[in-house]
């Protein structure tokens, strides 16, 4: 592999500035971030201070369940996504402290489990807490249990699911295919790849009916695309509070009864169960490492452990057009964005699965065990902790990302499953996913010589440059590219990836002094096009924790310290 970033020489400059600590460890605060939504009335609130962050937090969440209302009462408010409501519960979770009276009450109700029979309401869809089993339907509740988790279901209302026996084995048999389902998602995320289980939750005292400590799971009618919810993962853990030492949670996870498709018509129902219980599973394995870690490497790594369990579902590949992989120009560890973006942190799977297919999926759960915030742990900052992890194996994120910005040139030749990463456009024609590369610059005899150019590059974002041999070029020709990046112990990398016109792809990654100058020459004349890769891979940030009291833009509240550096190239025709 290339070079790895100099983090200990990074590391002991920070700490002579008194900024290590803060850039290198988690949250300093007691409460996570915020989850970052669209700009809209609840954030115009909140900003203006007429919304706390504990209210803002309980008007986020009551929109999962009862948007109209909220809509109604504040104005234009961004209506959640489908899996949105496991961090917005768990915001509420985190600042219930701060919140009293009918609102505290409020906050306990919408994160009480579906079976506590202090929170239980009809079924009339009109109470935020709807998500519960009626008092009624608790007359009919039944649970069953694995040797690591519980199935939770009732029999009556809508939130019953269908309770045909075939195997007559006395439970219905979707709760039967729910369990199947949570045996091999257990199965591959803890016993297979070695990830923390969940912690147990024998310490909460709102789970009358079922005291065991294991992992619970809930079956509710969601209410399917007119809700936009598809399962979440909350917490009662008492520990959630300003005097616990770690940051480690249980948790307890609520699936839709049946994932019809008259509810959910873009997915077969089996399909739309396993991944979502692949998804929100991994976020309460994650609860049991760090429920205040960076939200972009909680949902990158959820929406990835989908491709780990089931590999022929795909669901993930959705989020593709909204990854770093198609806009290279976004740094990868944003926690969301103001716009189009949403999702653009559960496309970002797509940088851990070029990471595991390379070094294997030991690296993520490594990044994971290195960003532990229960007590002992090391508790890093997401891209801290992923550095460390890619420095016990020789390499660096800046390696990482340079290989990324690389396989996304063509990534049918870099990922195992990147031919299948195909789409359709509003035109109905279909296109390989990709990143978006600019017009090619035509070098032959009469135009030897592109001339310097430059591009200016933010932190974890990706350039590149096109070139194609023109009229006259010989097929022996090469190009000499040359590149005078910013100082490469900063994270700096330049690639070459040859793309040959009988479909072979080439990769030449460049070799850089301390200053950043580089070089290489590469094969040209046969080529459809030769893309040179410009990647600023710095990680590095200063004033981290100084945003937690609002939304989080980057990791830990940081501020980017190498953003807006300037990457020049040029190229050559030799030949």
């Amino acid at each position: 592999m290339r070079r790895t970033t100099l983090l200990g020489v990074i590391a002991a400059a920070l700490l002579a500035a008194g900024l290590a600590a803060s850039a290198a460890q988690g949250a300093t605060g007691r409460t996570p971030p915020l989850t970052q939504a669209k700009p809209d009335a609840l954030t115009l609130a909140l900003h203006r201070g007429a919304l706390t962050p504990g209210q803002y937090a309980l008007q986020r969440a009551l929109s999962v369940f009862r948007y109209d209302d909220v809509a109604a009462r504040y104005g234009v408010v961004a209506r959640p996504g489908p899996r949105d409501a496991t961090f917005l519960l768990l915001d509420l979770a985190a600042r219930r402290h701060e919140l009293s009276g009918k609102e505290r009450a409020l906050a306990e109700a919408i994160l009480s489990r579906p079976a506590d029979p202090r929170y239980a309401r009809p079924d009339d869809g009109q109470d935020p807490t709807e998500q519960h089993y009626s008092t009624d339907a608790l007359a009919n509740y039944f649970f069953a249990c694995a040797a690591t988790f519980c199935v939770n279901w009732v029999t009556t209302t809508s939130n019953a699911p269908a309770l045909t026996d075939a195997d007559g084995n006395g439970i219905p048999d979707y709760v039967d295919a729910v369990g199947a389902t949570m045996g091999q998602v257990w199965d591959t995320e803890v016993a297979a790849l070695g990830f923390r289980a969940p912690k147990s939750d024998a310490n909460t005292t709102a789970n009358p009916f079922n005291e065991n400590g294991l992992l619970d799971v809930y079956l509710v009618d969601l209410g399917g695309v007119q809700s936009g919810l598809y399962g979440y993962c909350s917490t009662d853990d008492p520990n959630i509070s300003p005097s616990y030492p770690g940051y480690d949670l249980s948790a307890y996870c609520v699936f839709d009864n049946d994932y019809s498709p008259s509810e959910y018509p873009q997915s077969a129902p089996l399909a739309a169960l396993q991944a979502t219980v692949a998804h929100e599973f991994a976020h309460a394995s994650q609860f049991a490492y760090n429920y205040s870690q960076d939200r972009w490497f909680m949902e990158a790594t959820a929406t990835w452990m989908e491709e780990q369990v089931f590999d022929d579902v795909n669901d993930n590949v959705q989020y593709l057009p909204d990854s770093a992989l198609m806009n290279p120009g976004v740094p990868l560890d944003l926690n969301a964005y103001d716009g189009d973006l949403s999702l653009f942190k559960y496309g970002n799977w797509a940088f851990f699965q070029l990471l595991s297919e390379g070094l294997g999926p030991e690296v993520v759960r490594r990044t994971w065990e290195q960003s532990d915030g229960a007590p002992g742990g090391p508790n890093l900052v997401s891209t801290y902790a992923l550095e460390a992890a890619l420095e016990e194996r020789g390499s660096s994120i800046a390696e990482a990302f340079a290989n990324f910005g690389a396989a996304n040139v063509w990534p049918p030749a870099f990922y195992e499953e990147g031919s299948t990463w195909v789409f359709t456009d509003s035109r109905g024609r279909q296109f390989q996913a990709a990143a978006p590369l600019p017009r090619a610059v035509q070098l032959s005899p009469r135009k030897r010589h592109a001339g310097a150019r430059a591009l200016v590059l933010d932190h974890l974002t990706t350039g590149y440059a096109t070139f194609a041999p023109g009229k006259g070029t010989r097929k022996s020709a090469r190009l000499q590219v040359a590149v005078d990046l910013p100082d490469a112990e900063l994270g700096s990398e330049a690639t070459i990836v040859t793309l040959a016109r009988n479909g072979r792809v080439g990769f030449y990654p460049i070799s850089l002094d301390a200053a950043g100058d580089g070089g290489r020459t590469v094969p040209f004349g046969k080529m459809s096009a030769v893309v040179v890769v410009l990647s600023n891979g710095s990680h590095y940030l200063d004033a981290c924790g100084t945003a937690l009291g609002g939304s989080v833009v980057f990791p830990c509240g940081g501020v980017p310290m190498d953003d807006g550096l300037s990457f020049a190239y040029d190229a050559r025709l030799v030949g």
